[in-house]
């Protein structure tokens, strides 16, 4: 395994890793091509039967009526819904091809950078759930989409990361509204010292108390409150968890971009960090050919971003976090 997440970056454009796909993943990809294939014909038909619905509805109104905008509301009601229709099965196409060729080629793929599985859905997601509604780290929210989980040994630490979407939905019918709460990666990595009350680092835009025993936290630090908030049980024990060198790298993860993207609490023994992103991660694109090897970089180098927001944390050191 490799050592830290810059050397992971090294050598995924080295002929190490060229050598790795060849090995474990090139034998496959004549397969899962073919299942490609299948797959982006079909969305392609779809898409063809689409345009080919829209034309024939101009040509058609055009000839009979001079104007196809004169050929009333009703029709071109049955065109929307044709066309909707026809969308949702597209989508629905390519995301089956994702989810079918994922579980094929990503642990295969995640071994390259150490002890890494793609977890079992049904397996890992009712688990999930109650930890995620555990959490105080979100604001209110009553429906959760979990896509991909991943766990590894990272540094000899336990690292999960969860793609999830929280959502708020309110009202019914035609009166129903779906507010995104967060989309994006949690990640959960054991930390190694000791508490027992909740802290929680968040932008300065949320700065919301979820808990009525939270207290806002003010630390001696202009420059990290120009980034974040802190609210916590304990006054004493955030200062003990938060020191002047943690508050130091959160500013330098918010001045490079991403750490603008974070909250962080610590929770049940962990770090969670959720990272707002409404990118697909680790996703495997049907519109490349299966064996483009740009497309397992891709995938990498998104695990190693996740890494190097363990490392830029310092999360694997017990003291001085």
């Amino acid at each position: 395994m490799v050592e830290d997440y810059k050397s992971i970056q090294k050598s995924v454009f080295s002929s190490e890793f060229k050598k790795f796909y060849r090995k474990n993943l090139s034998i496959q990809m004549s397969n899962i091509e073919k299942i490609r294939k299948k797959y982006l014909y079909s969305a392609y038909a779809l898409v063809s039967i689409a345009i080919l619905s829209i034309l024939g509805y101009v040509v058609y109104g055009t000839i009979e009526y001079g104007n196809c905008l004169d050929m009333g509301v009703d029709s071109f009601k049955i065109l929307f819904h044709i066309e909707v229709i026809i969308i949702c099965i597209v989508i629905f196409i390519v995301c089956s091809y994702k989810s079918k060729v994922k579980p094929l080629i990503l642990p295969k793929l995640l071994s390259f950078v150490g002890d890494f599985n793609l977890l079992r859905k049904d397996v890992s997601q009712m688990n999930l759930k109650k930890y995620i509604k555990s959490l105080e780290l979100f604001d209110t929210y009553n429906k959760v989409n979990i896509d991909d989980r991943i766990e590894g040994m990272y540094k000899n630490l336990k690292v999960s990361i969860s793609e999830i979407c929280l959502e708020k939905e309110t009202g019914s019918g035609k009166r129903r509204r779906s507010i995104t709460i967060f989309d994006g990666i949690l990640i959960t990595v054991p930390c190694l010292k000791k508490y027992r009350g909740y802290t929680c680092i968040k932008q300065n835009s949320l700065n919301i108390i979820n808990n009525k025993h939270e207290q806002k936290v003010n630390l001696e630090d202009p420059e990290f409150e120009k980034y974040y908030d802190v609210f916590s049980t304990d006054q004493i024990e955030a200062r003990y968890l938060i020191t002047t060198a943690f508050m130091n790298r959160m500013v330098q993860l918010a001045k490079r971009g991403i750490g603008k993207n974070i909250t962080l609490s610590f929770e049940h023994g962990n770090v969670n960090i959720a990272v707002s992103s409404s990118k697909d991660w680790f996703e495997m694109p049907i519109l490349k050919p299966a064996n483009d090897i740009s497309i397992y970089r891709a995938i990498i180098l998104e695990l190693i971003t996740i890494l190097k927001i363990i490392d830029s944390l310092k999360l694997d050191k017990n003291i001085g976090l």
